[in-house]
């Protein structure tokens, strides 16, 4: 503060100084000017006498010494054209016509400042007419004033340096004293910790001046202090939600340094309550989640995966890691959940469904090739006993398609995460399901349109076509007749966003949260329509294990819309 006080006076004193020499030096200037103006005019009122009395020329010979720098010159008048009859410091030459000679003719003095031809430098003229048709001019170099002129400058300027040399003796006085009460008033508060002590009624009463001051600042501590104790109060408030919380919850800056860590979190990565690491990967020494932070930055979508190790007592941990944008650059928050317990029970159930499925599907192979060649056999007698086989036989196809989805739900519930180097052109994919599923559609007389455009998802192909076959069967299988089947697939530039829309009977709002369970099929009062229950489910399944999501929206009487959402593979362009 008090470079900046010094500073603002040592400016604020240069400016007015120079102002004033400014304007001082203008009105001197004039005021020399017009002092040259009156001797001239006094010379020419003394010389006009002198030269009444005799002959010019000798008269102005005797003048000389007493002129100087200065140029006396006579002229005569033929009518008002002046002609020099003597001169002081040129001979007698035809004049040119001058402002200084004709303003004469007019009025008493006539003058004119100009640069002389003849002299060769800047002249201030006075002319004046005098009795017998003559004129009496004199002049004086215009160098003389400028001296003049140029001497009070320098005066100015060593008056300038003087001012400011004063100023700055009186700056290394007065500015510790002007700064002695602020001073005073800063150290009347004390910073403790995280808050601030106000200044006592003793300490104010220093200064009268200072009085008010410190009061109001009195209010602004105390006031400062409550706030500072709220923050304290919710971060402790917060502490301990995150503390008790069964999950742990890590938060990364934008280089991946650990800024928060909580309770949970150290007890799954093994970190005492001491111990603050700097980054994760000291930590889990786990390349693996650097590289899933670098994909949901890169993406700018969260990651989920599942992370087993030695290091964490055998246990399973699910990270969700979501990227933080932050003016400091995009920050992480990973989500740690340990699963373990979950992996067992479904494991137990996905060995258990794939162990019976698989003894049921030997025997019902066996049976759908007895049937077969029952059927085919032209001798085997009674069309009932045909009928019968045929009859068996459809159930054992269906059998066989309940076996080959539990297979496949059990294949994604134990494979838990998605090949990362998996690449699917869906365009291809969806243009053979279509293709495929048309003579359905036809013998259920539904229509289907396809808008699809080009793009890429991370996932093998058999897993894509399983999901959208699933879609569009179901859309034809629960549609009514003339009915509409919509299959729009296009993307953002980060997502791809599949829709199948149809215009069937809709789900009942009762039935639309158990749609996606294994096993449950909605309209049981359509015993025509043949299905396992585990399609939308495959879907679920599916689209989760590759980061995506499902939703469903159903009005009964108006139809279904399924909508399946899923990140694209790096690199892609977003649908025109």
């Amino acid at each position: 503060m008090k470079k900046r006080i010094f500073l603002f006076g040592l400016i604020s004193v240069c400016l007015a100084l120079v102002a004033s020499g400014v304007v001082s030096m203008i009105f001197f200037t004039q005021h020399q000017v017009e002092t040259a103006r009156e001797f001239l005019r006094t010379e020419i009122a003394a010389f006009e006498t002198f030269l009444e009395r005799g002959d010019e020329s000798a008269r102005i010979e005797i003048l000389k010494p007493a002129l100087r720098d200065s140029r006396l010159t006579i002229f005569e008048l033929d009518g008002e054209t002046p002609y020099i009859v003597a001169d002081s410091r040129v001979g007698n030459i035809d004049p040119p016509v001058c402002h200084e000679l004709t303003a004469a003719l007019k009025y008493p003095y006539g003058e004119e400042s100009r640069y002389s031809n003849v002299l060769g430098e800047n002249e201030l003229y006075i002319a004046k007419q005098t009795a017998g048709n003559r004129m009496i001019r004199m002049s004086m170099p215009m160098s003389q004033v400028y001296n003049d002129i140029f001497g009070e400058l320098v005066t100015l300027i060593v008056a300038f340096i003087a001012a400011v040399f004063v100023f700055l003796l009186f700056c290394t006085k007065a500015i510790p004293r002007l700064m002695r009460p602020v001073e005073y008033l800063h150290s009347m508060y004390k910073h403790t910790g995280d808050t601030y002590e106000a200044a006592s009624e003793e300490a104010i009463a220093y200064d009268d001046d200072l009085r008010p001051i410190a009061r109001d600042i009195n209010k602004l501590v105390t006031r400062l202090n409550e706030h500072i104790d709220s923050i304290k109060l919710q971060g402790q408030k917060m502490q301990v939600i995150l503390d008790m919380m069964d999950e742990g919850l890590i938060q990364l800056d934008a280089d991946q340094k650990i800024i928060y860590i909580n309770r949970k979190a150290r007890i799954f990565f093994g970190i005492a309550e001491h111990e603050e690491p700097e980054t994760l990967l000291m930590v889990t020494h786990n390349t693996k989640i650097r590289e899933e932070i670098d994909r949901a930055h890169r993406r700018g979508t969260k990651r989920v995966f599942d992370l087993a190790d030695m290091i964490f007592h055998d246990k399973t941990l699910r990270l969700t890691i979501r990227p933080v944008p932050s003016d400091g650059g995009a920050g992480t928050l990973i989500l740690v959940t340990d699963i373990t317990e979950l992996l067992k029970a479904e494991q137990i159930r996905s060995e258990f469904t794939a162990n019976v499925t698989y003894e049921v599907g030997t025997p019902i192979n066996e049976i759908k090739k007895l049937t077969t060649a029952l059927s085919e056999d032209k001798d085997a007698g009674r069309g009932a006993v045909v009928r019968y086989l045929a009859m068996v036989n459809i159930e054992a196809d269906r059998l066989l398609n309940l076996i080959e989805d539990v297979f496949i739900i059990s294949e994604l519930e134990f494979q838990r995460a998605a090949d990362q180097d998996a690449v699917t052109d869906v365009k291809p994919v969806a243009e053979r399901i279509i293709q495929k599923l048309t003579p359905k559609a036809e013998q259920n007389r539904v229509n289907m349109t396809l808008t699809c455009s080009d793009a890429q998802v991370m996932m093998e192909p058999k897993r894509f076509n399983d999901m959208l076959y699933n879609l569009v069967d179901n859309a034809i299988k629960y549609n009514v007749p003339d009915g509409k089947v919509t299959v729009n697939i296009n993307n953002d530039g980060q997502r791809l966003h599949i829709s199948v829309a149809d215009t069937g009977r809709g789900i009942p709002q009762s039935e639309q949260p158990r749609v996606f369970e294994r096993f449950f099929r909605s309209q049981k009062d359509r015993p025509d329509v043949q299905g396992t229950g585990l399609g939308l489910s495959i879907v679920k399944h599916t689209a989760m294990m590759h980061g995506g999501m499902v939703e469903l929206k159903s009005e009964p009487g108006e139809g279904t819309e399924i909508i399946v959402t899923l990140p694209l593979a790096d690199g892609q362009i977003p649908e025109k």
